[in-house]
């Protein structure tokens, strides 16, 4: 009798032993989700948008952007309605639209159903000129001597690839290289005295320029 008593009573404790550890798992956080965060708590993951930014100049209205490595639903906002909105607000791709003729810096954000999230910039400017960012073309401004004088560029800080032209077409010619992304390019003159203007422009729009002054 006394051993079916202690019997009984072990059991007890186990049974209980069992509920308690179920109790305190369930109790426990979730700290499963270790990627880094950022200050808002959102999750720094995979996702990004292209393009990564956007300019644009009088008479551009929209452009459209993509989440790539997205995990499940999008969902998409901007820093500034009064700039610009986004059409749909969910999906792996949307417009983004220009308010009117307004100007300035939009932030436009994706961020997916695991909350890891993407940022684009978009520039609305009336100078087609403006440099968002590093991205720059190097020499800037140089003066060449001679007819048929070569000169050297090299397009950085942009979104590659990369695309070439000249102001003037009667005063020089541009020729890209450097496969695949073309960042550099050469420039020769066929008339001299003159001036022309180079432009590049990245994959996401925006113009960086240099100058050329032709001398005899």
């Amino acid at each position: 009798m006394e051993n079916e008593t202690i019997r009984r009573w072990a059991g007890r404790a186990a049974m209980a032993g069992v509920l308690v550890f179920a109790l305190g798992a369930s109790a426990c956080p979730d700290n499963s989700d270790t990627r880094p965060r950022t200050d808002d708590g959102t999750a720094s993951g995979t996702i990004r948008i292209e393009p990564s930014g956007a300019t644009l100049i009088e008479g551009e209205t929209s452009v459209v952007l993509r989440a790539v490595d997205s995990d499940g639903t999008v969902v998409w906002t901007v820093s500034d309605e009064d700039l610009g909105t986004v059409a749909p607000t969910s999906g792996r791709k949307v417009v983004y639209t220009r308010a009117g003729t307004a100007n300035g810096i939009n932030i436009v954000r994706a961020t997916d159903q695991a909350r890891n999230r993407a940022t684009a910039n978009i520039v609305q400017t009336d100078d087609p000129e403006v440099v968002p960012g590093d991205f720059t073309v190097t020499p800037g401004n140089t003066v060449l001597t001679g007819l048929l004088a070569t000169l050297e560029l090299t397009a950085s800080g942009g979104n590659p690839p990369y695309s070439w032209s000249v102001e003037d077409t009667s005063q020089g010619t541009i020729e890209p290289f450097g496969s695949p992304d073309r960042e550099r390019a050469l420039y020769r003159s066929i008339t001299i005295p003159g001036f022309n203007r180079i432009r590049v422009r990245d994959s996401a729009g925006r113009t960086a320029t240099a100058l050329v002054t032709q001398a005899p």
